[in-house]
C-alpha cells in the first residue's frame, strides 16, 4: 500500500513538471506615458523556458527604449491639459513633489530641464525619469515666472488617477 502511494506522488510530481506552466510578466513605463507589459506564457519542459526567454528579451528591449518598470518610475504629480502651444496644469497631486514646490492649478509650464516645452507630449518626455531622480520645472503663476527643483516621486501617479476616478 505505502510503496503504491510512492508511486502516485512520484507520478503527480513528474506530470506537473511535464505540464506546467509559466506566466513570467511585467509592467513598463515608456518615455511618452504609455504603460506596456512584457509577458508570454509556456507549458511544459519546453514552454517554460521559452517563455522565460521571450519575456526576458523584451524587458531587455524596453529598457533599451528608455523605458522603466512601474516599480522606479517617478512623477511629480501634476495632471496636465490637451491643450497646444503651451502646458496648463488641470490638477495637482496632494502631497506631491509638485504641490510641494507650490504649484497649482491654471499655472503653465514653460520649461523643463531648461528646455522649452509647448505641448504635453514633449513635457510628458522630459518629466519622465527613474523616482528620486531630480527635475527642474520653470512655470508662469499668473504673470509671475517660477522655478522648482523636484525630486521624482513613485506613488504620486497612482494617487493622481486614483483622485481623478
Amino acid at each position: 500500500m505505502q510503496v503504491n502511494m510512492i508511486k502516485n506522488i512520484t507520478l503527480s510530481f513528474f506530470v506537473i513538471g511535464v505540464v506546467g506552466c509559466a506566466t513570467p510578466s511585467t509592467m513598463f513605463v515608456a518615455p511618452d506615458g504609455r504603460m506596456i507589459r512584457c509577458a508570454a506564457q509556456g507549458w511544459g519542459y519546453v514552454g517554460v523556458p521559452l517563455a522565460q526567454q521571450t519575456h526576458d528579451r523584451c524587458v531587455t528591449d524596453l529598457q533599451m527604449a528608455g523605458a522603466l518598470p512601474v516599480s522606479m518610475a517617478g512623477s511629480i504629480g501634476v495632471m496636465p491639459s490637451s491643450e497646444t502651444g503651451f502646458v496648463k496644469i488641470l490638477k495637482v497631486a496632494a502631497n506631491s513633489p509638485a504641490e510641494g514646490a507650490g504649484l497649482k492649478s491654471g499655472d503653465s509650464i514653460t520649461k523643463i530641464n531648461d528646455q522649452s516645452v509647448t505641448n504635453w507630449s514633449d513635457a510628458r518626455r522630459l518629466l519622465f525619469g527613474r523616482a528620486g531622480t531630480a527635475v527642474k520645472v520653470t512655470y508662469q503663476s499668473g504673470s509671475v515666472e517660477r522655478s522648482a527643483l523636484m525630486m521624482r516621486s513613485l506613488t504620486v501617479q497612482n494617487n493622481l488617477n486614483a483622485e481623478i476616478n
